[in-house]
C-alpha cells in the first residue's frame, strides 16, 4: 500500500452501507489517516523562502 501524499478525506454518507462489512469503508479511511500521519512524522519541517530582517 502506498502511503497518502494528502491527507485522506472521510468516506462520503452513502459510500458506508452500515452493515458491519469487513473491513468498511472506515477501516480504510482510518488506516489511510495513520499512515498519512506517520509520514508527516518524517517530513522535514516546512522551510520559508522569506528571509527576517531586522
Amino acid at each position: 500500500m502506498t502511503t497518502p501524499t494528502e491527507k485522506p478525506e472521510p468516506p462520503q454518507e452513502w459510500e458506508c452501507c452500515e452493515s458491519g462489512c469487513s473491513p468498511c469503508v472506515w477501516d480504510h479511511y482510518y488506516k489511510n489517516v495513520k499512515l498519512w500521519e506517520e509520514s508527516q512524522k518524517n517530513q522535514p519541517p516546512p522551510t520559508s523562502d522569506k528571509t527576517s530582517s531586522a
